[in-house]
């Protein structure tokens, strides 16, 4: 998908999670949903990245938001503890980076509708 094209629909249920209030956390789930594959994606030809995954290093997170990797970090385990995301090392210790799944990404993705139109 080329950058700057198609959009996820965001529920205004996610005002009610949690971490709503915290900003960091909220911004990084929300730049996630915004990176993640819309679409199944080869990754250094060894890795399948499915639909609603991404695959990032923190240092790479830290530099795509501005945030410190410690921050990322910290932000990241907020939002596995509540089964936002779930993440998986690609290679020994993540060496080829770490998958980072976002299980609720169907809820965001607008695959059901006309990119041509405005969301509902």
């Amino acid at each position: 998908m080329a950058l700057g094209k198609g959009y996820i629909c965001l529920a205004r249920s996610l005002t009610k999670c949690a971490m709503y209030k915290d900003t960091l956390t909220s911004f990084l789930y929300i730049h996630l949903l915004l990176s993640a594959n819309y679409d199944e994606q080869k990754y250094l030809d060894t890795f399948i990245v499915s639909r609603g995954q991404i695959v990032r290093s923190l240092r790479t997170l830290s530099d795509e938001t501005g945030m410190s990797v410690n921050s990322v970090r910290k932000c990241l385990a907020k939002l596995k503890k509540h089964g936002l995301v779930k993440t998986q090392y690609l290679g020994y210790k993540g060496k080829y980076g770490t998958l980072i799944i976002l299980p609720k990404y169907e809820q965001h993705a607008a695959a059901n509708y006309d990119h041509n139109e405005r969301p509902p």
